[in-house]
């Protein structure tokens, strides 16, 4: 693998990270100079990388060029259309992807130091969707109460969840309608080369309700859907002290807060500890749900916290 494509790809990271408030704020900045300036430099270097590349590169890097010189075809207009520089920046960013997904199936192994990261954009449509789905889990499982009923309707879910994996993996087309019609306010553009945050969930789930007890489940379920957002909203806005990766001093400690809190709550109405056995059940579980989301590298999170979580929560719970 040629060292230039790959340093390529990093810099597009970068460029598709930076760009973001283009496509986000409702009035654009005055001075454009500096992304049509590094939209060109990429897209030339795209330019003279695509015939050297292997032909399995081609592709991606054809369709980068491309949106490059679309973004700034907009850019230099007086006043551009935010919303054609989204539509392009989402397009970049699946590209990207793409090109991503190739250059670590490639023959060539990556260098250690090196890890291309998957694009994570300021969602919050996504966000509040993570947060209704925990609850109405949760509200599901209390209103059944039935273990074997919760697992049937879990077997469905992930039955379902599973046949869609398959069809988005058989058609194409499909797949981009899943991504970008049917969940398309909420999808990451990893997700239409991956599988997809939800399955994950549901394959978490799925685990939990046949693994441990319900307030178990119950709790890392909450704090997934409290603790994630808040922590994504927080380390992007304000995340300056760096700990892995992209991961933040300002995020991991907004995840712990707001699930310790929201751990407070639902241990207060769902037990009759006291208070300050529920303090020290809500800070165990939130801090093992806060450790999860820091280390948690390709794997995906909505697997990894409820689990972890809900196996502390399990061991927390019975020595209580």
């Amino acid at each position: 693998m040629s060292e230039d494509i790959l340093r390529l790809t990093l810099d597009l990271y970068s460029f598709v990270q930076d760009t973001e408030p283009l496509t986000t704020d409702r009035k654009l900045p005055l001075n454009t100079q500096r992304f049509r300036d590094l939209a060109e430099d990429l897209r030339g270097r795209f330019e003279s990388t695509k015939e050297k590349a292997h032909s399995q590169l081609q592709d991606p890097i054809g369709a980068v060029r491309e949106n490059l010189r679309a973004m700034l075809e907009e850019l230099r207009k007086q006043q551009p259309s935010t919303g054609k520089l989204r539509s392009t920046w989402l397009a970049l960013g699946k590209n990207y992807e793409a090109l991503a997904l190739r250059l670590e199936k490639s023959p060539t192994t990556l260098p250690k130091d090196v890890r291309l990261e998957h694009i994570k954009t300021r969602n919050y449509t996504r966000n509040l969707f993570h947060f209704c789905n925990s609850l109405w889990t949760i509200l599901l499982y209390e209103w059944l109460r039935d273990k074997t009923q919760v697992i049937l309707v879990a077997s469905a879910f992930l039955v379902l969840a599973g046949f869609i994996e398959v069809v988005r993996r058989v058609s194409p087309v499909w797949n981009r309608r899943f991504c970008d019609t049917i969940f398309g306010s909420v999808s990451r553009p990893h997700e239409e080369y991956s599988i997809t945050s939800a399955t994950w969930y549901i394959v978490a789930l799925f685990i939990g309700v046949i693994c441990m007890p319900q307030h178990a489940i119950e709790a890392s379920t909450l704090m997934l859907g409290v603790g994630d957002p808040i922590a994504a909203i927080v380390g992007m806005k304000f995340g300056k002290h760096k700990l892995f990766g992209r991961k933040s001093v300002e995020g991991s400690l907004a995840f712990f807060l707001s699930s310790t809190l929201a751990l407070g709550i639902f241990f207060s109405i769902v037990t009759e500890l006291e208070f300050t056995t529920v303090a020290l059940l809500s800070a165990g579980v939130s801090l093992a749900g806060t450790i999860t989301e820091l280390l948690t590298g390709r794997v995906e999170d909505n697997l990894s916290i409820p689990l972890v979580g809900g196996l502390v929560a399990m061991a927390l719970l019975a020595l209580v």
